[in-house]
């Protein structure tokens, strides 16, 4: 189970738990498209120009599609290019979809605790040193009643 504790500066904290980053991923593409959001998407430059139904660089250029126009001058139709919300920009660089998606979730809140496994987040409940600022209290609280919700916690 991965378990996500969001500290919110004006709100109570929350924990959210998911199955693994499958379901995790799933829930939060929902999220992101009800928002009309994008926050991470993999495709060729060849598929990214037929989203903008652009043929050639001249039909890009013809449309002021100056983004498009510098990747197809940059690149083959076949590369590989990413989109990550938190550069706002294509690029060929690897990026990892769970992370764009805790970046994602990061941006209104005052913190984000990630746990990975349930013994990591057991763990952490016993570490004082996790739960000290602001609402740390509340936020160890929240861990603590999610695990003990998934069963994990007696």
């Amino acid at each position: 189970m991965i378990y996500i504790v969001s500290i919110p500066p004006m709100s109570k904290p929350e924990c959210f738990s998911y199955i693994d980053e499958d379901h995790f991923l799933n829930i939060l593409r929902k999220y992101a498209s009800a928002k009309d959001r994008l926050v991470y998407e993999r495709l060729t430059l060849k598929e990214l120009m037929e989203q903008y139904d652009v043929a050639s660089r001249e039909e890009a250029e013809g449309y002021e599609y100056n983004f498009l126009c510098k990747l197809i001058d940059k690149y083959t139709p076949d590369t590989v290019l990413y989109f990550w919300e938190g550069d706002d920009k294509y690029k060929t660089e690897s990026m990892d979809e769970f992370d764009a998606y805790i970046d994602f979730l990061s941006e209104d809140v005052q913190s984000l605790k990630l746990y990975m496994t349930s013994s990591e987040a057991i763990e952490a409940l016993k570490d004082a040193t996790e739960w000290q600022g602001s609402k740390g209290v509340e936020a160890r609280m929240a861990l603590e009643e999610e695990l003990k919700r998934c069963g994990e916690l007696e």
